[in-house]
């Protein structure tokens, strides 16, 4: 159950990300998810090439989250490190397109907190152990 639960969450979070992805082209609502500037690349880069950029992350945030949701489900001992390597694309994201998140950055302060939290779970706290998260079953 507790492998369900949180390869649920993990597909979740992932879903949620794509918020970012498709608010340029059509936005589910004005004014919320990511406008397409960056603090950093927009100006140095065309505005164009940092949409794609974004559109790239934000996108491989999602993929990796939902694989590693599904990697869980299937009882894959990789999980973890995809669920690593999506934390860490979704970290870079929010940082190189924080400016850029409507209304205020602020509301989306979630996503980066959840993937600190994950990244120091799984590689300092080495948790969850998978007898833990698979019970007496071996993982595969």
């Amino acid at each position: 159950m507790k492998q369900k639960l949180i390869a649920l969450l993990l597909v979740i979070h992932g879903l949620i990300s794509s918020i970012f992805m498709f608010y340029i082209e059509n936005p589910p609502e004005p004014g919320v998810g990511w406008n397409g500037t960056s603090w950093l690349l927009t100006g140095v880069l065309d505005g164009a090439v940092v949409q794609v950029l974004g559109t790239i992350l934000w996108g491989l945030t999602v993929l990796l989250f939902v694989i590693a949701g599904i990697a869980l489900f299937m009882k894959r001992e990789q999980w973890r490190l995809i669920d690593i390597l999506a934390a860490l694309v979704s970290l870079l994201a929010y940082v190189l397109f924080w400016n850029g998140l409507e209304p205020v950055p602020e509301y989306w302060i979630v996503g980066p907190v959840i993937s600190v939290v994950t990244l120091v779970a799984l590689i300092v706290v080495r948790w969850p152990q998978d007898e833990w998260i698979f019970g007496t079953e071996a993982a595969a």
